[in-house]
């Protein structure tokens, strides 16, 4: 016993009409999820192509936006669309000899329901596709305050995890962007620890990685330095050659030196301050 299908409704002046109904052998319908980088160029084929396609259609359902349909009616060459506002999603080639659909280039926006039917004298036959579009975070690496490191993977789709090395003490948290994106933020500190650089590591489904960061150990912010010059020794006279060859040598001096005190305008030993 035959199944009797409705055929695909086409547009044609000012509105849609349906073709009518007829007798079909049987139907094929089938589904995928697809996952594409934005940015990118993705092209979705509509199986299968068989000569005796009628009408093709393509039923566009981004997330959060009204349905567009496009359609190719194969016996006179005609297109067809509906409500399509987006001059990135259109046919890849000519519909008569390739009814894929492209987007170029993808945007978060074009996350949804992409869903091609053939309406054939040998059947009917669809594929669905769930597109998911795939953002890459911006991975950042830079000091805290009060110690801390902070690793940042900013704006990314789906969000992104963090792993640090060595582990230390880490608080991270996930910022939704209200686009579909999210911001991951994780900051450590390594109080008992003595540390000397980090990395952080970022994995996400575009690809992972790793960001280094050199941590400087404490030192004195100031300290003093006896400096012995014996060559001065009763060859300055006034203090203002004295400033002078002083001047010289501090320019000679890979140290930013300040200088504090000199116990005696003809004495060899001199007192600088040392930052």
């Amino acid at each position: 016993m035959a199944q009797w299908v409705k055929a695909f409704a086409f547009s044609s002046g000012n509105g849609l009409r349906v073709l009518g109904s007829s007798p079909v052998l049987g139907s094929l319908l089938a589904n995928s999820s697809l996952s594409v980088s934005v940015d990118t160029k993705a092209v979705l084929p509509c199986p299968p192509d068989t000569p005796t396609a009628l009408v093709v259609t393509w039923t566009i359902s981004p997330r959060d936006q009204p349905p567009c349909t496009r359609a190719h009616r194969r016996d006179n060459n005609e297109t067809s669309e509906r409500n399509c506002t987006d001059a990135r999603i259109s046919w890849e080639s000519r519909p008569d000899q390739n009814p894929a659909l492209q987007i170029d280039p993808v945007a978060i926006t074009h996350d949804g329901c992409y869903r091609c039917e053939v309406a054939a004298a040998d059947g009917l036959f669809g594929h669905t596709y769930y597109l998911r579009v795939l953002v890459p975070p911006k991975v950042t690496l830079f000091r805290g305050i009060n110690g801390t490191v902070v690793c940042r993977a900013a704006a990314g789709k789906p969000s992104a995890q963090i792993f640090w090395t060595p582990e230390g003490d880490c608080d991270t948290e996930e910022e939704p962007l209200g686009n579909g994106t999210v911001t991951v933020e994780s900051k450590c500190h390594w109080e008992d620890l003595q540390v000397s650089n980090v990395s952080c590591s970022v994995s996400h489904v575009t690809g992972n990685k790793s960001l280094f960061l050199e941590l400087e150990t404490e030192t004195p912010d100031l300290y003093t330095v006896l400096i012995v010059l014996p060559f001065l020794e009763c060859h300055i006279l006034g203090s203002i050659q004295n400033v002078a060859l002083l001047d010289w040598f501090l320019s000679l001096s890979a140290m930013h030196l300040n200088f504090l005190h000199v116990f005696s305008w003809f004495d060899s030993s001199f007192l600088f301050s040392v930052k």
